[in-house]
């Protein structure tokens, strides 16, 4: 620990995922049964966030958080790209 009580975070996470579930049988997806592989449109989404926890008391704590979110193939759709920003505000305590 700091004596400001400051600790700075940066966070990366690249997350892909493929078309369907794997929670329904495929015959309710519809589809060919022999599909080319690979097929499908992959929905990829890049996060990138910056935050700062702050120890208020000695159990107490304060985090706030900003960010860029990046979308590629939103929705498995091919070439609809977004972004957005975030903003996170948390208290805990730790008993």
């Amino acid at each position: 620990m700091n004596c400001y009580s400051l600790n700075p975070s940066i966070t990366l996470q690249y997350l892909r995922k493929g078309e369907g579930s794997i929670f329904l049988p495929y015959e309710e997806e519809g589809g060919t049964w022999t599909p080319p592989f690979p097929s499908g449109t992959v929905e990829r989404k890049l996060d990138i966030t910056c935050g700062l926890d702050y120890t208020i008391f000695y159990n107490f704590y304060i985090k706030v958080g900003f960010g860029k979110r990046f979308w590629y193939n939103y929705n498995h759709v091919s070439g609809d790209d977004k972004d957005d920003l975030q903003f996170s505000i948390a208290l805990w305590a730790v008993l």
